[in-house]
């Protein structure tokens, strides 16, 4: 009778640890007797990659039912002893078609399947053996057009303002983040650094005063109207998302990215990025979004500011690194 098997599989963030040199550490043992383990690719302390795995279920569903209760338990386990870890494929990565497992299995003589992040389940007979590949994209810049570039930037002598050095910053740290999602944040807090909030409508502007003086009359607790006066004060002028869509008509004007013009464009993205940490299951859907579309991002009003020409190949290029 078949039995069936999870893994689950996380990498490990540099500087972070759990100190042990075993390779395979028993951790519990469930009611029904499987063994729940981690293991790691040398030492679990030398280890880049952990796997949290346990056998001997004999339907798929109550193997990823099992799978599912234990990795919630590590993942706890790591954030309680402050070991940084990745469990789910937020950077691009490799994996093998069927032809390309089953020139490995030919090759090894043994069953090969994809070694992914996060959880997975398998027949546990005949034991497989787990293979993986990376991706890692390089983009280099012209030096013929970089010198071109210095030299005028050099000639006209331009001065950035105090938005201008921050949302650099941040577009700058942006290139050091692997994972798409967390790259595209920072792109969308660099136009955030750029934005400047215009008043709204004087009709606007009235009806939110209306609605602070209905709570500054009314019987709230003093500490609550302050917070919802607070909160309203903010509605006086343009919302982020509505900034940054202005900002984009302004610098961009009608170039298009991704099919639609630039200030819808960004109008998504930001509305995308600001949903991420509401909806649990929108982490995925921000990050497939990010590595589709990270080509929109602060560089291009900062090159528009400086009288800067954009390469219009670059308008549809998808960064994937």
């Amino acid at each position: 009778m078949s039995t069936f098997s999870f893994r689950f599989r996380v990498d490990v963030a540099p500087g972070c640890t759990i100190s042990s040199d075993a390779v395979v550490l028993p951790l519990f043992e469930t009611p029904t007797g499987q063994c729940v383990e981690l293991v790691g690719e040398q030492g679990i302390s030398k280890s880049t990659r952990l796997v949290l795995r346990a056998h001997g279920w004999p339907s798929t569903s109550e193997a990823e039912e099992a799978g599912s209760h234990m990795a919630d338990a590590f993942v706890l386990a790591l954030v309680r002893h402050r070991v940084g870890a990745e469990f789910w494929p937020r950077r691009a990565s490799g994996v093998f078609h069927p032809a390309g497992l089953q020139m490995l299995e030919e090759r090894t003589g043994s069953r090969v399947l994809n070694d992914r992040l996060g959880l997975m389940v398998y027949e546990t007979d005949p034991a497989p053996r787990f293979a993986s590949t990376n991706v890692v994209a390089v983009r280099g810049a012209s030096a013929e057009e970089f010198v071109e570039t210095f030299r005028r930037l050099a000639s006209s002598c331009p001065r950035l303002t105090d938005r201008e050095r921050v949302s650099i910053d941040l577009f700058i740290a942006s290139f050091f983040e692997p994972a798409a999602d967390t790259r595209l944040l920072m792109l969308v807090m660099a136009v955030e650094a750029l934005l400047e909030f215009a008043p709204r409508s004087a009709e606007a502007v009235a009806l939110v005063d209306g609605f602070i003086t209905a709570v500054q009359s009314s019987c709230l607790p003093e500490p609550e109207q302050a917070s919802l006066k607070g909160a309203l004060e903010w509605l006086r002028q343009d919302s982020i998302r509505g900034a940054g869509r202005k900002l984009a008509a302004k610098l961009l004007g009608d170039k298009m990215y991704d099919g639609r013009p630039a200030p819808k464009f960004s109008y998504t993205v930001m509305t995308s990025a600001a949903s991420w940490s509401t909806e649990a299951t929108l982490g995925e859907r921000v990050s497939r979004l990010a590595q589709r579309r990270v080509n929109w991002n602060c560089s291009y009003p900062i090159c528009f500011r400086l009288g800067l020409p954009v390469d219009g190949a670059m308008h549809g290029r998808q960064d994937v690194a």
